[in-house]
């Protein structure tokens, strides 16, 4: 069988919307969608989670009675700067990825939204770096005495495959047979694979030799298409 996908940038939208009915009876597959020379595959993926935050204040006169107020700009800087962010340890990272609250000089700002994003090759972990960010917002809110209401959304789960699974052994088969080298690698970044392997078809993301991803510069050398071409018709008749 073969399956193509539409909106796989923003958020593997169309894998999410496959029917599964129609993948009956596929045992295991591989989406061709990762950087790097033809021989690479992505045995590991993350976990990729968004928080979007709602921070509520209370509006004052910044110039009259800036007491009477508070500022959900200030608590949610001050939540942030209690934050663990970035990268938290080698298999997880976080981010805040934008603050919005706009409003005049004067006002003691009532108002403010705020999105993050968590990514972790461990279930445990994610979820642990998820809570934490809620915790450290309430009680961020509570102390100023103003309010906060989060949404929490998983975008899509992570996957681990062994070195000895049957969707791995065909595919360093067929690089052996082609003399391709083979690396086998994890990845922060999420593909049409965690949507599939979510399915319960174990499924491979293999490189397909394209350089410089998402920029002006992507390209992808003439040898590395020929040899992907190679590779699939090698996977597809072992």
């Amino acid at each position: 069988m073969v399956l193509f996908t539409t909106a796989e940038e923003t958020g593997l939208a169309g894998a999410k919307q496959v029917d599964r009915s129609l993948l009956d009876g596929v045992a295991f597959g591989y989406t061709f969608d990762a950087s790097g020379p033809v021989g690479g595959a992505i045995i590991q993926a993350s976990w990729h989670d968004r928080l979007d935050v709602v921070i509520g204040g209370k509006a004052a006169h910044a110039g009259f009675k800036p007491e009477d107020g508070v500022s959900a700009i200030k608590i949610g800087s001050d939540a942030i700067a209690s934050m663990r962010l970035f990268r938290i340890d080698e298999e997880t990272t976080a981010n805040v990825g934008s603050f919005v609250a706009p409003g005049a000089t004067n006002v003691i700002n009532p108002e403010a939204t705020i999105s993050f994003e968590a990514r972790s090759l461990n279930e445990e972990k994610i979820d642990k770096q998820i809570n934490h960010m809620i915790e450290v917002l309430e009680k961020k809110a509570a102390s100023a005495g103003g309010t906060v209401h989060t949404h929490h959304h998983r975008l899509y789960d992570g996957y681990r495959h062994q070195a000895d699974t049957p969707v791995v052994k065909r595919f360093i088969e067929a690089c052996e047979a082609l003399k391709i080298p083979v690396e086998l690698k994890k990845t922060q970044g999420g593909s049409d694979a965690n949507i599939f392997n979510a399915l319960g078809i174990p499924t491979l993301t293999c490189s397909v030799g394209y350089e410089n991803a998402h920029s002006k510069e992507e390209y992808i050398p003439l040898v590395e298409l020929e040899r992907l071409a190679s590779l699939i018709e090698e996977i597809i008749v072992r």
